[in-house]
C-alpha cells in the first residue's frame, strides 16, 4: 500500500493517474465496510460498491482534495439515507442496526464487555439514525466535528452540540436502568474502535 496522502492520491487521480484511484478505493473500502455493516447488515457490501462508484462520478465536485474522507463519508451517508429510503417505500423498512462489535476473546472480560455493548446497543437504537452516524463517525472514524459537519452537511456548532446531546441522552438511558447505570459510557465507545480497527 502506498504512504502518499489522501491529498497527493486525490490529485493524482484527478489529473488521471488510475492506480491512485485505485490505491484511495484499497486504503478506504474497509472503513466503509464497516460503516455498513454495523448499519446494514448484508446489505454491506451493495451499499460499498454503490459509494465508490458514486465516488467515482461525484470526484469532480470535491473542491478540497485533504478533504477525501469527508467527502468519501458523505457519500456513504447519502447512500445508507436513500438505502433506508427505499426500504419504506418498498414497504419493507430495512433494518438499521447499531454499531455493535463481537466482544473481545477474554473469557472474563468477555461477559462484562457483552453485558455493556448490550446496554449500549439497547440505547443507540433509541437514537434517531443520524445521531448514531455522528457518534459512530466520531469514535470509530475519528472524524473532527469539522469533517462531521462536512459529511452531515450540519453547520459546526450544531454537530458539537448533537454529539454532547446525544452522548448525554445515551448516558441518562444507560443510567435509568440498573443494569446500565454501572457502565462507563466514554470507555465502552472508546473499546469498540479499538476492537473493529480496521476491519
Amino acid at each position: 500500500m502506498s504512504t502518499r496522502p489522501d491529498a497527493e492520491l486525490v490529485e493524482a487521480w484527478g489529473a488521471g493517474e488510475r492506480e491512485a484511484g485505485a490505491e484511495l478505493v484499497r486504503r478506504h473500502a474497509a472503513r466503509l465496510h464497516r460503516f455498513f455493516r454495523y448499519r446494514a447488515g448484508d446489505r454491506a457490501d451493495d451499499l460499498v460498491q454503490a459509494t465508490l462508484l458514486e465516488c467515482v462520478r461525484s470526484r469532480g465536485r470535491l473542491r478540497d482534495a485533504a478533504a477525501f474522507r469527508s467527502f468519501l463519508f458523505g457519500i456513504a451517508y447519502n447512500v445508507l439515507r436513500a438505502d433506508a429510503r427505499r426500504g419504506l417505500r418498498d414497504g419493507a423498512p430495512q433494518p438499521m442496526r447499531s454499531a455493535v462489535p463481537a466482544p473481545g476473546p477474554s473469557p472474563s472480560g468477555a461477559v462484562a464487555e457483552r453485558h455493556d455493548r448490550a446496554q449500549l446497543a439497547h440505547a443507540l437504537r433509541l437514537l434517531p439514525m443520524e445521531l448514531q452516524v455522528a457518534l459512530q463517525l466520531h469514535y470509530w472514524e475519528e472524524l473532527t466535528a469539522a469533517e462531521i459537519s462536512e459529511v452531515l452537511g450540519w453547520p459546526l456548532g450544531t454537530v458539537k452540540t448533537r454529539l454532547r446531546r446525544a452522548h448525554r441522552d445515551l448516558g441518562e438511558t444507560l443510567r435509568s436502568t440498573p443494569a446500565g447505570a454501572s457502565i462507563d459510557l466514554e470507555r465502552t465507545l472508546r473499546s469498540w474502535l479499538d476492537d473493529v480497527g480496521d476491519a
